[in-house]
This record gives C-alpha cells, sequence and structure tokens, in this order.
C-alpha cells in the first residue's frame, strides 16, 4: 500500500510487484463500509479497501516490528517456536513515578508524561505486558484509584497504547492487583526477559515479589532508558 502520513493513497492486495509498506490485516471499519459491499460476494482487500483508499476514506498507521505470514512456508515452520514464545510475553513493570515528573507526590494525582505516554507505546509495541506498580494504596479511595485508571488508560488509546494491568500490594479489598484489562493470570510472565523501572530501591521493593531485576531512573527520558534496555536484551 501507499502511505501519505496516516491516509491510504493506494491499497494493492495480492500484487506481489507492489511495494510499501504491508498490510497487517487488523481493521476497524465504520458500519457505513456495508455501503461499499457490492455486489456479493466480495472481498475487503480486493474489491473495497482500493476504492476507499483512492476516494481518500482509507487510514492506516504503520508499525515498524516482526510480521509474520503463516501463509509462507517458511514463515510457518517458524512460527512453531515463534509463537509459543509470543503467548510467554515478558513484561515491564514500571513503578509509577517514573511516568510522571517529581512535582506529582501522590498516586490519586498521577497524569502520565508525554514521554512516559509514548515509552508505553513502544513496549506495547514490542510484545511487553506493561504493569503499573504502586506502593501499597489503602489510604486511597479505590473509587479515585479506579478514576486514575481509566484516566490513565483513555489518555494511552489515544495514541494506540495500552496498560495490561495494575499491581497494587496490599490493597485492602482482596486480590494484590487493580486489574485494567483482559489478561487471565497477571503473573505467569516470562521473567527472565521481564523488568522492572523505579525511581529508587525503596520504590524497587516488589522486584522480590514479582522475580524480575530492577532498573533505577532516577532522571532522564524512559523511552530512551526502556529502548537500550530492550536492545542489550535482544528482545524485538
Amino acid at each position: 500500500m501507499e502511505l501519505a502520513g496516516e491516509q491510504i493513497r493506494a491499497f494493492a492486495a495480492g500484487d506481489v510487484s507492489a511495494c510499501g509498506p504491508i498490510n497487517g490485516g487488523v481493521y476497524a471499519v465504520r458500519r457505513e463500509i456495508l455501503n461499499w459491499i457490492e455486489p456479493l460476494p466480495s472481498s475487503l482487500e480486493q474489491d473495497v479497501f482500493p476504492v476507499l483508499a483512492r476516494e481518500g476514506f482509507l487510514y492506516g498507521r504503520a508499525y515498524d516490528i516482526y510480521f509474520l505470514d503463516i501463509g509462507v512456508p517458511d514463515d510457518l515452520a517458524r512460527s512453531r517456536t515463534l509463537i509459543p514464545r509470543l503467548l510467554s510475553r515478558p513484561a515491564a513493570l514500571l513503578h509509577w513515578k517514573v511516568l510522571t515528573d517529581h512535582s506529582v507526590a501522590s498516586l490519586d494525582g498521577l497524569l502520565l508524561s508525554p514521554e512516559a505516554r509514548r515509552a508505553v507505546k513502544f513496549l506495547n509495541d514490542q510484545t511487553y505486558s506493561v504493569i503499573l506498580v504502586s506502593e501499597g494504596t489503602n489510604h486511597i479511595d479505590r473509587g479515585a484509584l479506579v478514576a486514575v485508571r481509566q484516566q490513565i488508560q483513555h489518555d494511552l488509546r489515544l495514541i494506540g497504547a495500552h496498560v495490561d494491568d495494575w499491581f497494587v500490594p496490599g490493597h485492602s479489598d482482596g486480590p494484590a492487583t487493580v486489574r485494567l484489562e483482559r489478561r487471565p493470570d497477571p503473573y505467569a510472565l516470562n521473567a527472565a526477559r521481564s523488568f522492572m523501572v523505579a525511581r529508587t530501591r525503596i520504590e524497587a521493593g516488589t522486584e522480590a515479589f514479582c522475580g524480575v531485576t530492577t532498573h533505577l531512573l532516577a532522571d532522564g527520558d524512559l523511552l530512551e532508558f526502556v529502548s537500550n534496555l530492550i536492545a542489550g536484551s535482544g528482545s524485538y
């Protein structure tokens, strides 16, 4: 396909002579797309998307990450070892204080900095589970905690990012985790490839429970910091 920013100007499905980004096969469409599907049978890729591109109604976002096409025999063979690895994803545990500036003293006042949002997006794209970590929060009302959670997810969705889970040790209403998303077991992670980022060793006290290595970021760019961590570990 041909991209101009986020607008797709040309969509050529199955054209081996075409160049440019590859269709990842994940779509978000409006109901009005049904008006473009005729006659039947019809193919989105062959019949609909090329027309929408020509009319200026098709948009996409490019991701420079690993791509596997199991319709290709060599890729299918690689998938037998790669997919089990992906199902046991590493995690990036981020203490909430590395996500904001030093002026924020309380979790219920947490707003992610733009730099932190970009770091979370990068970790999402690198297939890491992102888990936000806080110290015990019995002094924080659960309603306030849920409101912070919802605001963070809202802000991240604006750039196509998300947090997978939130680890809150000793929260008074039962489980240690205030759930954000859909992971069936938030601690079934690949500890060998996981890491935690905190500002101080005191904040990093959770590492013993989670069994992962902690790296301290007193100041600096979180995105650059986690990028270097992953590059050094050989993760993709």
